[in-house]
């Protein structure tokens, strides 16, 4: 009986040492595939490809674009269709960089934002639009590029997102003479800044480019020209921490956080990478950089922005190069048959 149980021991320790083996030394699997059947309609598409969010209420997918004889967002389905276009005149929108769908749980209602560096009469702002393209709230100094606070001001302002209370987070300086992180009130007051003349110093940033919130309220930024995602705390601003080792080889454009919350998607224009990197586990300390996964695009591709679809886990990736808009689709995992059966 006794010989018996340590046989089956040694069979089950075997057993497991084989699988880690076998673990260990194979090629680590994507995580995400292409769609290459979306969007079906790429002619709509007549210039430069800038950014992309999703409104997973009703199933919708805006890219913004710039071009001749363009418009400047355009509206999808999630299976492709074109649903709509929505066109301003060149004084309300003149340079769309980022966009986001913000849904207020309070009342229901969607909004569509964007930042719009453009030198037109409403340019250097950001600005809220209905779902049919109505032009609702606009924050800065219209048509005027500036460095104040009160009221705020902007110079080639980035991007921005919105935490569930709808306080804003913006990022203010894509070449312009900022380089902050704002962070508004849910009515568009100062609540706090970091910030100021480029700097490679932490806090500081050369050409924040992207910004994103994570489940442990953290807000992070691309600081692209320093090649780093920089911390801070979302409540107070406070810097906590900044990863460089990921991006020794490209300059991170975009950071969005996965549906799972597990990683980031970060975008290397310059090498038509997509990095994902790990999100550190738990709240304080981020630890330190890891890549889980490198999707390769094709030479000049220049992903710049990125968007995630919190429902389905799809993220999509606004193109400059290509002039187009990429559908990427997480990978079912599967279960080892051979860890479930013993």
């Amino acid at each position: 009986m006794e010989s018996s149980t340590v046989t089956m021991s040694l069979c089950l320790l075997f057993t497991f040492c084989c699988l880690f083996l076998i673990s260990s030394a194979a090629p680590q699997k994507a995580l995400y595939k292409l769609d290459d059947s979306w969007p079906l309609n790429t002619s709509v598409f007549t210039g430069q490809v800038y950014s992309v969010d999703i409104d997973e209420k009703a199933g919708e997918i805006y890219v913004s674009q710039r071009g001749v004889k363009f418009h400047p967002i355009v509206v999808f389905s999630e299976d492709g269709h074109l649903k709509r276009v929505l066109t301003f005149d060149t004084s309300v929108v003149s340079m769309i960089h980022g966009l986001r769908v913000f849904q207020n749980v309070t009342s229901g209602q969607t909004s569509v934002w964007v930042t719009d560096l453009g030198n037109a009469t409403y340019g250097h702002t950001v600005k809220g639009f209905s779902p049919e393209g109505k032009l609702e709230t606009m924050i800065g100094t219209a048509g005027t590029a500036g460095t104040g606070l009160a009221p705020v001001q902007f110079d080639h302002v980035a991007d921005l997102a919105f935490n569930e209370k709808g306080e804003m987070y913006i990022v203010d300086g894509d070449g312009g003479s900022n380089n902050r992180l704002i962070k508004l009130s849910k009515d568009f007051k100062l609540m706090w800044h970091v910030g100021g003349p480029n700097s490679t110093k932490d806090g500081y940033f050369d050409v924040p480019h992207s910004v994103e919130l994570d489940e442990h309220n953290r807000v992070w930024v691309a600081d692209r020209m320093n090649g780093r995602l920089q911390a801070f705390d979302a409540d107070t601003g406070k810097f906590l921490g900044k990863w460089t080792s990921c991006f020794s080889t490209g300059q991170p454009y975009s950071v969005r956080i996965s549906k799972d919350k597990t990683h980031f998607i970060v975008a290397l224009l310059n090498e038509s990478k997509i990095l994902l990197v790990a999100t550190p586990p738990n709240a304080g300390a981020i630890g330190e950089c890891v890549v889980l996964d490198t999707i390769t695009l094709p030479q000049n591709t220049a992903p710049h922005l990125v968007g995630v679809n919190n429902k389905s886990g799809v993220f999509y990736v606004a193109e400059l190069k290509t002039h187009t808009c990429q559908k990427f689709v997480p990978i079912e995992r599967k279960k080892n048959k051979i860890y479930n059966d013993l």
